[in-house]
């Protein structure tokens, strides 16, 4: 039986979908903002009440999921139903084709289709019968079709091809399977070095990331690590970085860092700023690295490298500048958890005290917001500073997160519908919504105004290793320890007899067993157990209320631990 983990963000990956596991039962409903999404003209009660009406509770996972997936099948089939309504003409004689998807590839329809309307593109859906097939396709005016040309020119992997390379294409595709064919072209163009790197994504996702998911995500990341690469040249070799430069340069980090959180077996992209080589590298989840820094660096096609000798950005410059020219005003707001160690997180669970932190900062906006530039601290629940609320005019330059830490941050465009009546109000909103995203457990995900604009993102980064030097840090593994049985057929030994679970074990779901330390109250592990290893459920038990209070003394340094040992040794009684 799959994790919870697993089935929530299997669930999670459905269009339209979110669930919720509390106390054993599973909640499976439409996302909100994915309902407030499509009935823009209902209010935030009207989307929550049609959410819970759709809900479906169940304490089998496999009965969510399967239930998930019929959900989330309907909801694509009257989106699409909605959308064919509320569009103009598909077959008019001024609109043109231009992508034409099997039926059983709607989502990645619906992605097209978002990709165009936030390009500025007038899409219209054309569904029907062709060549004995039921089809999705997708047209756009005829004045808007040499834009995106040029947009599937330049980037092939995000647009399609351009029709000139689909004929080449079509040449060569007898006798083959079309995406074999697509995908060795697509491999042809890589460099040896590039093509291994894409085995690697797919290996370090454990076969999660499929090849052509893994080229769709190098062409992504390899054209940002290009400018990456070219703006540390000019910075180091050069003139230096204009603070227009700077600012595409943040910009690329900040897409590289979003892009990254989608790339399975990621933990974190590195940056270098030695133009030498590459500059942009990925730290794995499995510790595989090729470079000093302990992260795999993002290969370089020499031939982009070359195209790019000459760029000064400047109209990444003015792009940015354009649109700070089209947006108006714009407030920042930023909310910052820098500490998710402490007790109150350990007792509360990380994501649920991080979620009241941000629900509690959003009381505080109407607060700061006359008074901008503000800012506010904020406190867990035994009242300790962990963060701050801060309200800006000026863009901040955003810090790197501490281990554990949690950051939302919102680009209020008072210009835009959904600030103009009620900012605050608005900020408010958001907040909550990012509030009810780490609740969830997602760890890097885009906030939406009311309009459906992107406003501004969250992020998570990873809570510390509870192994520090070799030893076990209690303090932070209180939540989740257990006692070892003893006996003969126990596994507890002398002083060793707390199990303390890792790599996704999860007591109590069925799993049977996994991985986990045996230690003792100061987190020292047995011998044996220099690395995890596997222990079965029924060699351990949950920790009762006293035991607990006791070990959480020794942990907390009240009592000390040659005192705490004395009670299980019967041949040195205390005196």
């Amino acid at each position: 039986m799959a994790s919870i983990k697993a089935t929530r963000d299997a669930i999670k990956e459905l269009p339209g979908m979110t669930a919720l596991h509390s106390d054993g039962e599973w909640r499976v409903t439409v996302n909100l903002y994915r309902l407030s999404e499509r009935y823009p003209d209902k209010g935030r009660a009207w989307c929550e009440e049609r959410q819970e009406a759709i809900a479906y509770y169940t304490n089998d996972a496999d009965d969510a999921l399967a239930t998930a997936k019929r959900m989330s099948q309907n909801w694509v089939n009257e989106g699409l139903t909605m959308e064919n309504k509320e569009q103009p003409a598909a077959n008019s004689a001024d609109r043109e084709r231009v992508y034409d998807l099997p039926n059983a590839y709607r989502d990645t329809a619906e992605t097209m289709w978002g990709r165009l309307r936030a390009q500025g593109f007038s899409p219209a859906w054309d569904i029907g019968e062709r060549n004995g097939a039921q089809m999705i396709g997708i047209t756009i005016p005829q004045s808007e079709v040499s834009q995106l040309r040029e947009l599937q020119k330049a980037t092939p992997a995000t647009w399609g091809n351009h029709p000139d390379v689909e004929k080449l294409l079509d040449a060569n595709r007898h006798g083959m399977d079309d995406a074999a064919k697509v995908r060795q072209y697509r491999l042809n163009g890589l460099t040896p070095e590039q093509r291994e790197f894409i085995e690697l994504l797919h290996y370090q996702s454990k076969d999660t990331l499929q090849v052509d998911a893994a080229l769709d995500l190098n062409d992504r990341l390899h054209e940002m690590a290009v400018q990456h690469q070219r703006l540390a040249q000019i910075s180091v070799g050069e003139s230096g970085l204009s603070k227009a430069q700077e600012r595409v340069r943040d910009d690329v980090e900040m897409k590289i860092v979003l892009l990254a959180r989608e790339i399975p077996g990621v933990l974190e992209p590195k940056f270098m700023y030695d133009p030498r080589g590459t500059t942009v590298g990925l730290v794995f989840e499995s510790g595989a690295n090729n470079s000093l820094n302990g992260s795999y660096k993002v290969p370089l096609n020499p031939q982009r490298v070359k195209e790019l000798a000459n760029e000064n950005f400047q109209s990444a410059v003015e792009a940015l500048e354009r649109a700070d020219k089209e947006r108006g005003p714009v407030r920042y707001v930023v909310v910052t958890i820098e500490n998710t160690s402490n007790a109150a997180f350990v007792d509360t669970g990380r994501e649920a005290e991080s979620a009241r932190i941000i629900r509690s900062a959003s009381d505080k906006v109407s607060e700061l917001w006359a008074d901008a530039p503000a800012d506010s601290p904020l406190r867990d629940l035994n009242g300790n500073k962990v963060g701050q609320l801060v309200v800006l005019d000026n863009e901040p330059k955003l810090p790197e997160l501490p281990e554990g830490g949690v950051r939302i941050f919102l680009e209020c465009e008072l210009g835009n519908d959904a600030y103009r009546d009620d900012p605050v109000s608005e900020v408010a909103r958001s907040l909550q919504d990012a509030a009810n995203h780490i609740a969830e457990g997602e760890v890097a995900f885009p906030i939406y105004d009311l309009n459906g604009n992107i406003a501004g993102h969250g992020i998570t980064s990873d809570p510390p290793s509870l192994e520090k030097d070799g030893v076990i840090d209690m303090r932070a593994a209180l939540s989740d320890v257990y006692l070892a049985e003893d006996g003969y057929s126990g596994i507890a030994d002398g002083e060793f007899r707390y199990v303390v679970p890792t790599n996704g074990f999860e007591p109590g779901y069925h799993q049977g067993e996994g991985d986990a330390w045996l230690v003792n109250a100061k987190g020292e592990k047995a011998p044996g157990y220099e690395e995890p290893q596997t222990v079965r459920e029924t060699a351990f038990r949950e920790l009762k209320a006293d035991e607990l209070n006791a070990l959480r003394d020794v942990v907390e340094g009240r009592v000390p631990f040659e005192d705490f040992e004395r009670q299980f040794d019967d041949a040195d009684p205390a005196p």
